[in-house]
Formats: C-alpha cells, sequence, structure tokens
C-alpha cells in the first residue's frame, strides 16, 4: 500500500501541537516546538538548489529538522555531529550542502548530491549514514514511504497503534530516527527522554504499560542497578534491544526481573526492526 506521505506532508504536524494531547512530550518537549517552528523558518526561505543537511547536537533539534525538511519534500542528509575530521572528509567527498542545520563544528564542503545519486533519490529523499562493514560513511537512501512502511509492519507485529515510544538514542542513527517515525505514522507519541536523566534512576514521568522504549545492551546493563527505572521498565509493552549482541548474563538477569526484552535485529537499509 502506497504512503500518502509524512501524514499528507506534516499536516497533522502542524495540527496536533495546540491539541490537548500533541503528539511527543518528554523532557525536552518544549525545546522540540521552538526547534520545528525554527527549522520551518529557514526552510521557508530556502531556494531549494541542494540538500538539507542535519547536523544538530541536542535531539529534539535534530528531529525537528529532519521532519521540517521532509515536509518540505526535500532531500535531507542525516548527519553525526561527533564526526571526526576523517569521518567529515569522506561525507564531503560525497555531498554538499545546500541548507546546513547543525553544529558550526560539524561543517564540511563537499561534491554536489547530484553527482553522486540518481534523479529519483534526490526527490524527498532521506539518506542516513551507514558504517557498512567496511567502516566508512556511507549512506542508506530512504524516503518517508519507506520509513513508513517499516513503522506500519512493527506497529502490527507488535500491536502497537497508538503507543508511546520512548526515545533514549541519537536520532542520526536509525534506531533513534524511527521512534518518531512510528509516532507519526501510528497515532502514538513520541516522548524525547533524557538518556542522562533515566541513567541516574529517573524513570520517564508517563506510564509504563503503553510505552515502547529503544535501547542497546550497554544502555540495559546501567540500567538495572536503578531500582525504579527496573519497575518502570518491567511494566512497558516491549523494550526493544538491539544495535549489538546482549551477552548472555545480560538476558539472565533480565529474565529474573522479568523484564519485556524483545531481541531486535534490522539495520539502517531495513528502516531498524526486521526480525524479533
Amino acid at each position: 500500500m502506497a504512503t500518502t506521505g509524512v501524514r499528507n506532508d506534516l499536516k497533522q504536524l502542524r495540527a496536533r501541537p495546540a491539541a490537548r494531547t500533541p503528539w511527543w512530550g518528554g523532557a525536552d518537549a518544549e525545546g522540540f516546538a521552538k526547534a520545528l517552528a525554527t527549522a520551518r523558518a529557514r526552510i521557508d526561505k530556502y531556494d531549494g538548489s541542494g540538500p538539507v543537511v542535519v547536523a544538530q547536537a541536542a535531539p529534539a533539534k535534530y528531529l525537528a529538522g529532519v521532519l521540517a525538511a521532509v515536509e518540505k519534500k526535500l532531500p535531507v542528509v542525516l548527519a553525526n555531529p561527533r564526526w571526526g575530521a576523517g569521518e567529515r572528509a569522506q561525507a564531503a567527498a560525497q555531498i554538499t550542502p545546500g541548507l546546513w542545520l547543525g553544529e558550526r563544528s560539524a561543517r564540511w564542503p563537499g561534491v554536489k548530491l547530484a553527482e553522486k545519486f540518481s534523479a529519483s533519490a534526490r526527490v524527498g529523499a532521506i539518506l542516513i549514514p551507514t558504517g557498512g562493514t567496511g567502516g566508512r560513511v556511507r549512506w542508506a537512501v530512504h524516503t518517508w514511504g519507506t520509513l513508513a512502511a517499516a513503522a506500519r509492519a512493527f506497529t502490527k507485529f507488535f500491536d502497537a497503534d497508538g503507543c508511546i515510544h520512548v526515545g533514549t538514542l541519537t536520532p542520526w542513527h536509525i534506531g533513534g530516527l524511527m521512534p518518531a517515525v512510528r509516532a507519526l505514522e501510528t497515532n502514538g507519541v513520541l516522548w524525547l527522554e533524557n538518556w542522562k536523566l533515566l541513567e541516574a534512576g529517573r524513570p520517564p514521568k508517563i506510564a509504563a504499560e503503553n510505552a515502547i522504549i529503544s535501547l542497546v545492551p550497554t544502555q540495559l546493563h546501567r540500567l538495572l542497578a536503578r531500582r525504579k527505572v527496573v519497575e518502570w521498565l518491567r511494566g512497558t509493552k516491549a523494550i526493544l534491544l538491539g544495535g549489538a549482541a546482549p551477552t548472555s548474563v545480560l538476558l539472565q538477569e533480565a529474565r529474573k526481573l522479568r523484564l519485556p526484552v524483545a531481541l531486535a535485529y534490522g539495520m539502517t537499509e531495513t528502516a531498524a526492526v526486521v526480525a524479533e
């Protein structure tokens, strides 16, 4: 089934902020609203002569930049603001930013996107970095349609329509981006959680029963020592555990604590989870 776009070009994104239950919340919800307005204002003035490159350090600003670009059907490149000089040089060999939404220290020059990607990929393309097996900077080319299809399949499998998707992972990786896509495509809520607060033992200020949280094994390991957080995790609909292979010790401890861990396998090219 063909996607209708980002909820009809993110019309819902514009409409829901004034509603009683906006589609996002969390530790930086107010920051997200402001960042979205700022990103839209910049993109509205942009002539669209090149790709929008997003490299914000703050997750709320990052997601706002990506969604504002997608809303206008502009090609958007997700960049890692923590890349070093070598990785920025690799990115520069492939793409020249048309509009930069990000940290000054993360900037790079480059060649034109048109020289590396086909015309069909340029319109509405979402380029997400993937290291691949060689560890070099490469790009998986998605569209909102491919991301939305993955979100709908995920929702059907987990019976997760209308769920709260708790984001703790960096949004310049597919695992951190997809909670926002799932929330938008499935009448859900994106909860932007501050990882430092969670790690310090402060659980999210939302009911756990309708929540799905994405973690990597290292994160789960650290949270097991936080009693209040463990109690909250125990009540969630699912704890998606991916990004690396968990140890048998970690899984045994999670079972002992009766945590609803779902071992998730996927990659950037598959828009995150494809097997559980």
